[in-house]
């Protein structure tokens, strides 16, 4: 199953005096787009710098490059300067992480920091934390959930289950970090009312991104209490396999991360929820430190699309006719990139979509001939 996250390109044109009786290599005269990096493409981009030159016949009142009416290719008699940065259609991505007490112990049962500590680790270190890392290109939020609330198993918003929050933003690692503590706040595991509880922050955003959970849990849900003493049940495993289900229908897709190991019960719960979640993903299992952070790293690279929108139109016919590089490594037409029937995007093939969502901060870049484009 596709993930919906597009990236929305500019096409750029350097300086061509197309009209004019001087001679230029076709090489000056590319369209070029660039996408990914961590350099700023999630950025809005700038405003655009148009600079044009008169043409041979002496019509010194152009203020930009025509835009061709008909149906062939070229950009008209005369060619501008533009200038746009990379434009980018961030996904947010909210981190739902279990802060139970049981997530006090360690990741693979022994000792070592706690399964807590260890995913915070992952998450926002401040050199080689994935939140960190990809806070210029995912819009990042936290919630942070135990049960401690008594008496036990009622939903009320903001008391049970309780909760630290922060809304997701771009360049967030900042805010997470201060929110989100050394070690668990204790308590029970209610996933099934922070599910219900992030819906509904979700549902009133109204936001029309690309919109993920990561759901970071060592328990199957039970109800809301000051200890882990109360079990889960068919009900509260069914509610959050079911509202899940719901926020995948409604656009917002989940996937499940278990932080207990060999535990087969919560296994099986999670595999239901993944299912639910519609990433196409199963459950992940890391056992230990460096396992972890592979996971989220697919994970994470599962947020981002293989489809690249452009801001122009590429000729019918001359498809192949550009060079497309991936972290500088050319691309090859038709097997690693083709163009959309729209003649408006490109799609990544194979492993080059397999490394652009694996490592989300590659740099993706197209150029084609002036001729080859048509501006819209």
């Amino acid at each position: 199953m596709r993930i919906a996250t597009t990236l929305r390109v500019s096409m750029c044109m350097l300086a061509l005096g197309c009209g004019s009786s001087e001679t230029k290599p076709k090489e000056e005269g590319r369209a070029q787009v660039d996408a990914g990096g961590s350099d700023g493409g999630a950025s809005a981009a700038r405003d655009a710098r148009v600079a044009t030159r008169d043409s041979s016949s002496g019509d010194g009142d152009s203020t930009g490059s025509r835009r061709d009416s008909g149906g062939g290719g070229g950009n008209s008699e005369e060619c501008g300067t533009i200038e746009l940065t990379t434009q980018r259609v961030v996904p947010r991505v909210w981190l739902l992480i279990d802060g139970s007490g049981s997530m006090s112990a360690s990741l693979a049962g022994l000792a070592g920091p706690s399964r807590f500590a260890v995913l915070r680790q992952a998450l926002l270190d401040p050199t080689d934390g994935l939140v960190t890392k990809l806070a210029g290109s995912v819009a990042f939020g936290l919630m942070i959930y135990d049960g401690g609330m008594s008496p036990p198993g009622v939903y009320v918003p903001g008391l049970c289950p309780r909760v630290i929050v922060v809304e997701p933003a771009l360049d967030n690692t900042q805010a997470i970090s201060a929110a989100y503590p050394a070690e668990p706040t204790g308590a029970s595991t209610p996933t099934h009312y922070a599910l219900l509880d992030l819906q509904d922050r979700i549902t009133a955003s109204m936001s029309t991104d690309p919109s993920f959970v990561l759901l970071a849990t060592d328990g199957k849900p039970n109800l809301c209490d000051f200890h882990d003493g109360i079990p889960a049940s068919a009900a509260t495993e069914q509610e959050a396999v079911d509202t899940v289900a719901q926020l995948q229908q409604a656009g917002t897709q989940t996937f499940a991360l278990s932080l207990a190991g060999g535990d087969a019960e919560l296994q099986a719960h999670l595999s239901s929820l993944a299912e639910a979640g519609g990433t196409g993903s199963n459950v992940f299992s890391p056992s230990s430190q460096d396992a972890l952070v592979t996971a989220l790293t697919e994970i994470f690279g599962g947020t981002q699309s293989c489809t690249i929108e452009v801001e122009g139109k590429i000729v019918p016919g001359k498809e192949c006719s550009g060079e497309v590089t991936l972290d500088d490594q050319k691309l090859a037409c038709e097997t690693d990139y083709r163009v959309g029937a729209d003649k408006q995007s490109l799609e990544l093939l194979g492993d080059a979509c397999t490394k652009l969502r694996s490592q989300p901060t590659s740099k993706l870049s197209a150029s084609f001939a002036c001729d080859d484009v048509i501006l819209l």
